[in-house]
């Protein structure tokens, strides 16, 4: 076993080496050279389209959440949220074929799920937070 002392030197070495890698990597940030924006932005990868298989599921899927069953319909919105944002497309066109509003709004809050970003929390403190000193 290394005396505690010198693996304190060790760690330390290795965080100071880790900054040091990165700053390295950033300093090509703030070259005066043109930087290449696809190296700054993440790379999302596309949704994969649905197979026909799966796309036949939405199909029989969708009337399902008009059930007069509620676990039904809540088990048809779950198997729909499921497929992830590639069955947005299907959602969009169900939707404009649908007359029953329990399905509309289903199908319009299962698009809204992989659409829209989500809401951002606030952490605002409270009267406990206040009493305690950290708020």
């Amino acid at each position: 076993m290394l005396p505690k002392d010198l693996l304190e030197k060790i760690r330390r070495g290795a965080q100071s080496a880790a900054l040091i890698a990165a700053l390295g990597a950033g300093a090509s940030l703030m070259a005066d050279e043109p930087v290449d924006a696809g190296k700054l932005a993440p790379t999302v990868a596309k949704p994969a389209a649905l197979t026909p298989e799966q796309l036949e599921t939405v199909k029989k899927t969708v009337p399902k959440l008009g059930s007069e069953d509620f676990a039904t319909r809540q088990k048809a919105t779950e198997t729909l949220k499921a497929f992830g944002s590639p069955v947005v497309p299907a959602l969009k066109d169900a939707l404009k074929e649908q007359v029953d509003p329990e399905v509309k709004s289903r199908l319009a809050a299962l698009i809204k799920v992989f659409t829209e970003p989500a809401p951002q929390t606030v952490n605002i403190p409270d009267e406990s937070c206040q009493k305690c000193g950290r708020g």
